[in-house]
């Protein structure tokens, strides 16, 4: 009788180790569940915050200022700066890297002369944010009270 416990037992145990569970309807409940779901989910409007009123205390003057200029010409991103009494704008490099440290070099160069010398970074409406945003925190690296608010100015290219 131990004999046929014993063999009773193996089939058992092969039964339950052959049995496997088919995952197939569960994967097509899923994707019937992610259909619905996309389809009866209402998308978000994008937020339309009102933007607050600008305030300036004291107006900015571009002949005073320090004035750099981010234009596209073609797929480059030129950033240049014109020079007191030259009639050659400085351009700065194009590679990123270069290019922050060389605003920067130069923006410290105007502000050791007057701290309180404002900052305008003027924009072609073609320019990305991303690179009007490395110009500013290169500018921002000085880190005087007058690199800490920087005025944007962005010109609207014609189509």
């Amino acid at each position: 009788m131990s004999h046929d416990l014993n063999s009773d037992t193996m089939l058992k145990r092969s039964k339950l180790e052959e049995t496997e569970m088919d995952i197939t309807p569960m994967i097509d409940i899923t994707f019937l569940l992610l259909i619905f779901f996309i389809v009866a989910s209402k998308m978000d409007t994008p937020a339309s915050a009102e933007l607050p009123n600008a305030v300036a205390s004291k107006p900015v003057m571009a002949d005073k200022a320090i004035v750099i200029n981010i234009y596209k010409e073609g797929d480059r991103v030129i950033v240049s700066a014109p020079v007191p009494g030259s009639s050659q704008p400085k351009v700065f490099s194009s590679d990123p890297d270069t290019q922050s440290t060389e605003i920067t070099e130069f923006v410290n160069q105007f502000v050791q002369q007057d701290e309180k010398r404002q900052v305008l970074l003027q924009a072609s409406g073609l320019v990305k944010h991303k690179d009007i945003s490395r110009v500013g925190q290169a500018i921002g690296a000085v880190g005087t009270d007058s690199t800490k608010s920087i005025f944007i100015a962005i010109k609207q290219v014609p189509k």
